[in-house]
């Protein structure tokens, strides 16, 4: 639809999709760090690594997560890394989201593990109250599929 949009890959998508940013509110090395290293292998340089924290603990963690180019205290949230990462996006920039692979239903990840948050109904609904509460991060919001597509439409 958008063949030449610049894409932001969200956690272990960064194994499939070259990507201008890779975001995660994961950042430790057993997650964030592979997920860099494998956007960096499959894809080559080029990608910038952000992660979300607390503004208090920014600092800290910059020291700790080397592989982490920026850190986003303003896209922290409940919402799954999916949403934060919406929320930087718009803080750098850009003025449409499409997400993609954020279908918050019950199912596997792209590379075909079943998402652990996602096999339970309560845990499901948190993350779709706090973006559907979430209201001043819904302009320019579109979704391919599930529940986001649902909520906000489809891109046209």
């Amino acid at each position: 639809m958008r063949p030449d949009a610049p894409v932001i890959v969200v956690n272990g998508a960064a194994a499939f999709t070259k990507a201008l940013a890779l975001f995660s509110s994961h950042h430790g090395p057993n997650k964030l760090g592979v997920w860099a290293r494998q956007q960096r292998e499959s894809f080559g340089s080029g990608c910038m690594v952000h992660g979300s924290t607390s503004l208090a603990k920014a600092s800290e963690f910059s020291k700790k997560y080397p592989y982490v180019d920026h850190w986003w205290p303003e896209a922290k949230g409940v919402g799954t890394s999916v949403w934060a990462a919406r929320k930087m996006a718009e803080m750098i920039g850009f003025e449409e989201f499409i997400l993609c692979g954020m279908p918050l239903e019950r199912g596997p990840y792209a590379n075909q593990t079943m998402a652990r948050d996602f096999r339970h109904q309560v845990v499901r609904n948190i993350y779709r109250n706090y973006i559907r509460d979430d209201t001043q991060w819904h302009h320019g919001v579109k979704a391919m599929s599930g529940w986001p597509r649902k909520f906000f439409g489809e891109p046209s």
